[in-house]
């Protein structure tokens, strides 16, 4: 979030960005286009935290049909309706443009501006192919390249540019293969008609979605690499396809052979299987003892960060309330055996998983762009006293939630996200704008604020070093 904003070149965390990371975008030098947040949404619906499963959804649409939701003033919508008639007459009689006016995607980006006019800075207008690419990429599996990168600014002959720098690369992906490596600077890239455009010189969602594409296609890039003061530039083409991300990993400590650290990057549907993986590897080879690593975690999908905590939980322990606008309790999530099909079913929780590390010794550590699902997770694992302790800063305070419904248009189909509910877990307390105290207040070392988590050195990592030495300080 400062200009270390995380993400994935689909944005495989197709932004939507959080509000730190929006903050931070808000910085950059990008064009003002009008529909941009709309667009930043189909570009990671990782990044609010939604309630609705796919199962649960027909039943939103449902009420949207029934007669749970109040009609407006028909005299309101007979106006509004014949305004659009006006802007159109207008457009099709004076604009030099008429003959190629689009009127599919003009009733779809009057859709978005309405919706963004709402005041709900989460709410988004999708059409149905941009809501096919958010659940693709909640997946966990998007078309791509296989990067993730963060928004950095680097000078060259005095001028300042905006660029992308790559933090993470997937194995086997397609810039893997092609060479590109961590800390390389994504330049320019090129556009379906023949530019190339710096990306300092697009908007943030046209350079992302010029990144990404369609499978099977191609992407030229021009790469800086740092060559002492100076830098090296070369253009590589990819070719795009179906990559999986890694949102969970882990590894031994630099330190001490008995601390693992399983670093948790987003809650994706495939993100449990991975957790879990990680976990049951670093134990084979003798950790004892666990950083769990959220920080810079926007969050994610509830159904994977409730199979996670379902590890550390006794069955029907509480994980957070849902809270609807007339503050009734409208949906209590709890810790159970549930299965899923389809894409969901990285997210499924048997009888022998719950509890099953329990007794695990683990600090979490966290930051104060810890978001939303990710705040779930340290949150619940402080208030049933699990976590020996929470390190780092801070959270982020997002203590709200999201529900996609479907729009029963005529003729188009069209999908809403809109925050209908607040939560609270099982302290009691909302940490909406607020966010979660660590026990440990640790902040980053200075001078790193704008290097990834991922690409941190142990030398630099203080608070990774802090975490550590909590756990090895009392011994078992």
């Amino acid at each position: 979030m400062e200009s270390n904003e995380r993400q994935n070149e689909s944005n495989a965390q197709d932004p939507i960005m959080s509000e730190s990371r929006r903050k931070k975008s808000e910085r950059q030098p990008y064009g003002a286009w009008l529909f941009v947040t709309a667009v930043l949404l189909v570009v990671s619906i990782l990044l609010t935290f939604t309630l609705t499963t796919v199962f649960e959804r027909k039943k939103y649409v449902k009420a949207l049909n029934g007669s749970q939701i109040t009609p407006v003033d028909g005299s309101t919508a007979v106006r509004d309706a014949e305004n659009l008639k006006i802007l159109e007459s207008v457009l099709q009689n004076a604009s030099l443009y008429a003959d190629s006016l689009d009127e599919e995607k003009m009733l779809q980006a009057a859709f978005k501006a309405y919706v963004e006019a709402s005041g709900d800075r989460y709410a988004v207008f999708y059409s149905e192919e941009e809501y096919r690419k958010a659940n693709e990429i909640s997946n966990g599996r998007y078309v791509g390249i296989g990067i993730s990168f963060a928004v950095d600014e680097i000078t060259i002959d005095d001028e300042q540019y905006t660029v992308f720098r790559v933090t993470s690369i997937v194995d086997g992906s397609p810039a893997a293969r092609e060479g590109i490596c961590v800390g390389d600077y994504l330049f320019a890239v090129k556009l379906e008609n023949g530019q190339f455009p710096t990306i300092s010189s697009l908007d943030y969602a046209a350079a992302v979605a010029a990144i990404r594409g369609e499978e099977g296609t191609t992407v030229e890039l021009q790469i800086l690499r740092r060559n002492g003061s100076a830098y090296d530039s070369f253009n590589l083409t990819c070719t795009r396809e179906y990559v999986e991300s890694l949102s969970a990993e882990g590894r031994i400590s630099e330190s001490d052979p008995t601390v693992a650290v399983v670093r948790i990057s987003s809650f994706e549907l495939n993100t449990p299987v991975q957790f879990c993986r990680a976990v049951d590897e670093c134990r084979a080879k003798g950790a004892t003892k666990f950083v769990f690593d959220v920080r810079d975690n926007p969050g994610g999908d509830l159904r994977s960060v409730r199979a996670i905590l379902s590890n550390f939980l006794r069955e029907g322990d509480l994980i957070l309330k849902a809270i609807d606008k007339d503050g009734n309790v409208a949906q209590e999530t709890r810790c159970k055996a549930i299965s899923y099909l389809g894409d969901g079913a990285g997210c499924n929780v048997t009888e022998e998983q719950i509890g099953q590390y329990r007794d695990l010794n683990f600090v979490v550590l966290c930051d104060e762009n810890t978001a939303s699902a990710a705040e779930v997770f340290t949150a619940t694992l402080r208030d049933f006293g699990l976590s020996r302790a929470t390190v780092g800063k801070t959270t982020f305070g997002k203590g709200i939630m999201q529900t996609v419904f479907e729009i029963p248009f005529k003729g188009i189909k069209g999908y809403i996200k809109l925050t209908t509910h607040t939560y609270i877990t099982e302290g009691g307390k909302s940490y909406h704008e607020i966010g979660i105290l660590p026990d440990v207040d640790i902040k980053r070392q200075a001078g790193t604020e704008n290097i990834s988590i991922e690409a941190l050195t142990w030398e630099q990592d203080i608070q990774l070093q802090t975490a550590v030495s909590n756990l090895t300080a009392g011994g078992e």
